[in-house]
């Protein structure tokens, strides 16, 4: 159920090496992404006003409510964390698509960086 492999068409990979993982998401006016899950805390980056959305889990999971552009924390650029998520699919139910950022983090043991001095 992992995101790139279960909803292809939404999760593109930009980057990725063995600690971090950059995906653009996207999803069409009125589309549903396939069920998938998201096995790596994140960071998301809203690059534009989000639509209207319904993110259903899978059986038995908790309802999400469904969000809109109206809510404050989605009608401008920002950045958002996100732990691990249990599978759910999204559906667009505005009539402009969905798009923003999600940067992964596959391992975090700063292997590489704890013999720099500076930056």
């Amino acid at each position: 159920m992992e995101a790139v492999r279960a909803a292809p068409k939404n999760h593109k990979v930009l980057f990725e090496n063995d600690h971090i993982r950059v995906l653009e998401v996207t999803a069409q006016s009125g589309e549903t992404e396939n069920m998938h899950g998201h096995v790596w805390p994140s960071v998301i980056a809203i690059d534009a006003v989000q639509p209207k959305i319904e993110n259903r889990p899978r059986e038995g999971g908790t309802r999400s409510a469904v969000r809109g552009y109206e809510d404050a924390d989605w009608s401008k650029p920002m950045c958002r964390t996100l732990g691990v998520q249990a599978p759910h699919q999204v559906s667009v139910t505005d009539t402009f698509p969905l798009h923003f950022y999600r940067l992964e983090f596959k391992k975090m043991d700063a292997k590489g960086i704890e013999s720099k001095a500076t930056y």
